[in-house]
C-alpha cells in the first residue's frame, strides 16, 4: 500500500474505531448501572432478613422465658413432678466432660429447652387423644 492509501484506509476506519469505543463504553456503563440495582436490591434484602432475625430472635427468647413457659404450663394444667428412681435411665459411653465451655453450657440449655418444650407439646397431644 502506498502512503496515501494508508492515510485513507486510517481516516475511514476511524469512525468505526470511534463508534466502536463509544459503544463499548456505553455497555460498560450499563453493566456498571445494573450491578449497582443489583446491589441495592440485595442490601435492602439484608436489611429485611437481619429485621426478620432480630424479630424472631426476640420471639424465640420470649417464649422460652420462664415467665411465659410457666404460663403455659399454668394455662394447659401441666404440672411438674420429681422423677423417682426407676425413671431415670443411664447410658454407657456417653461420658461428659467436666470441664464446660460457655458454648457447650449454651448448647445444652437449649437442648434442655427444646426438650421441655416437646414434652409440653406431647402432653398436651396425649391428653387431647384421652
Amino acid at each position: 500500500m502506498t502512503l496515501g492509501r494508508r492515510k485513507v484506509f486510517l481516516i475511514g476506519s476511524l469512525p468505526f474505531i470511534f463508534l466502536f469505543l463509544v459503544l463499548l463504553y456505553l455497555s460498560q456503563e450499563i453493566a456498571i448501572v445494573k450491578i449497582g440495582y443489583q446491589i441495592r436490591r440485595k442490601r435492602e434484602m439484608l436489611a429485611k432478613l437481619k429485621e426478620e432475625n432480630r424479630r424472631l430472635g426476640y420471639r424465640l427468647s420470649s417464649l422460652t422465658s420462664p415467665r411465659n413457659l410457666e404460663r403455659e404450663m399454668k394455662e394447659r394444667g401441666i404440672r411438674l413432678c420429681l422423677t423417682n428412681k426407676m425413671q431415670i435411665r443411664s447410658l454407657e459411653g456417653s461420658y461428659s466432660s467436666p470441664v464446660r465451655s460457655k458454648r457447650n453450657l449454651r448448647v445444652e440449655r437449649e437442648n434442655f429447652i427444646q426438650g421441655f418444650l416437646g414434652s409440653l407439646f406431647s402432653k398436651q397431644a396425649e391428653a387431647g387423644q384421652r
